[in-house]
């Protein structure tokens, strides 16, 4: 027989100290709350033990359920440190693991804990200060620990460990950032924070957006980081005040309302919601690249990143000629891996290519759709997850039509396709975000919004 697991503990020079410790009592842990679960339901069915006299399973359960989300603590540093805090630190911990050999078994020993810790971080802490206004804090807190489940499943499960490429640019444009692979430390950081996988071998396959800004030029790089976080800062205002001006006591307040207006006929009620729809995907694209900019310069300028770390996250996907080229190629790839290890792969294995394809939008909704639940009114999978669902279809079709015609999807007609495809169903997205508040957010108070100060504030409950 071979020596015990908890033998098997990895070379220590090469591992936190803590790790050490951690290892055998995470396999302990992980493995008592497994049994607790199984051998707790066996006694349950086997002697018909009612439910109500199973303290036991009952205390069990509580640590994984989704409560309601009226109970949720508002954020403290108690609440901070007891439940956002330690779902962190897992994923730094398994982060760190992954990139060192022999870790396998403590990655799978840290899992089970670590997904514990992001469904109550997910589900205990309110973010939004009370203010209705404010609930796409916790929209965004729930996508957040989704993610980190995901990446934490995928990271378990992987057999060698990652590895970076050595950055060669042509000129070092700034003389304090970090050199690639000089620490498992400071890898693990960039691991996290580092979505697509820009530099790391498992991101092999990855379309990057061609580069239009000075690489070897760190000022250069970072004014024109700059010129485009204002930019779509002023756009992303000036479509949200628009979508909002539709009807501000509904769509525009954080009450919530349909985009389709019942009040009118239909030839005018279809094509407004269409209106508000395109906008919407404008702003969700507007709001992204927003975050990326700032997200970049606080790389460059805090964490002395070189600007190769930061290609382009879009490429114009208003001009994509095709459902795959707008999800594939033009489309922002942050969760490419997530969706591939948990969706794409897994449904691979059942339905082909059809399946793969359709298994990466099957996981795409349910992140959307859980994001949802974070801001307080419940989800809504058949809008939201059907609306990524049917873009996998879409895909589908088109590789169909390929094998039938000989010809890819492109041109004129392709680009018709996909725009209608895309907004078209887009309307169930949109509308479900609308009746549940997300449009009457305040993202800019109104006193700093540039429309407001033109042509007046379209919220009350802002003023």
């Amino acid at each position: 027989m071979g020596k015990p697991l908890e033998g098997r503990i990895p070379n220590q020079s090469v591992l936190c100290p803590g790790f050490a410790i951690l290892y055998p009592t995470s396999l302990r842990l992980s493995g008592a709350l497994v049994a607790d679960v199984l051998v707790t339901f066996s006694l349950h069915f086997v002697s018909n033990c009612p439910v109500d006299k199973c303290g036991r399973l009952h205390r069990l359960i509580d640590q994984f359920e989704i409560p309601e989300p009226a109970t949720r603590v508002p954020l403290t540093l108690r609440s901070f440190a007891l439940e956002l805090l330690p779902p962190i630190l897992v994923h730094y911990a398994i982060a760190y693991l992954v990139l060192i050999p022999n870790t396998f078994a403590l990655r799978i020993g840290l899992l089970p804990i670590a997904l514990w810790a992001n469904l109550r971080g997910a589900t205990r802490v309110d973010i939004s200060f009370n203010d209705p206004r404010l609930v796409y804090f916790n929209q965004g807190l729930v996508l957040c620990h989704i993610v980190l489940a995901m990446r934490n499943i995928a990271w378990s499960f992987v057999l060698k460990p990652f590895k970076r490429d050595k950055l060669k640019p042509t000129h070092a444009p700034n003389e304090h950032a970090h050199e690639q692979g000089e620490s498992p430390g400071i890898d693990a950081l960039d691991l996290i924070i580092n979505l697509r996988g820009i530099g790391w071998d498992w991101s092999r396959g990855l379309r990057l957006p061609p580069e239009t800004r000075r690489t070897n030029s760190m000022k250069s790089f970072t004014i024109s980081t700059f010129t485009s976080l204002v930019s779509h800062i002023l756009v992303f205002d000036l479509i949200h005040y628009a979508v909002q001006w539709f009807s501000p006591d509904t769509i525009g307040s954080p009450l919530g309302g349909s985009i389709y207006d019942m009040t009118l006929p239909l030839s005018i009620r279809i094509p407004r919601a269409t209106i508000i729809t395109t906008l919407s995907g404008l702003a969700v694209y507007s709001a992204i690249q927003i975050a990326y900019d700032f997200s970049t310069l606080v790389g460059l300028h805090i964490f002395g990143q070189h600007p190769t770390q930061w290609p382009p996250l879009f490429e114009t996907p208003w001009l994509a000629t095709s459902l795959t080229e707008f999800w594939a190629k033009r489309w922002h790839q942050l969760f490419r891996d997530s969706f591939i290890s948990m969706g794409a792969k897994p449904m691979s294995l059942i339905a082909g290519r059809a399946g793969s394809v359709v298994g990466a939008f099957l996981v795409s909704g349910v992140l959307h759709d859980g994001g949802m639940w974070g801001m307080g009114n419940g989800t809504e999978f058949s809008s939201v997850g059907g609306f990524f669902i049917i873009q996998g279809l879409g895909i589908v079709l088109e590789g169909l039509l390929r094998k039938i015609t000989g010809h890819r999807v492109g041109g004129f007609f392709g680009w018709v396709w996909n725009t209608t495809w895309v907004i078209g169903w887009g309307h169930l997205l949109i509308d479900a975000w609308a009746r549940r508040g997300l449009m009457g957010s305040v993202f800019i108070p109104d006193q700093y919004r540039l429309p407001a100060l033109l042509f007046g504030s379209l919220s009350r409950t802002s003023r």
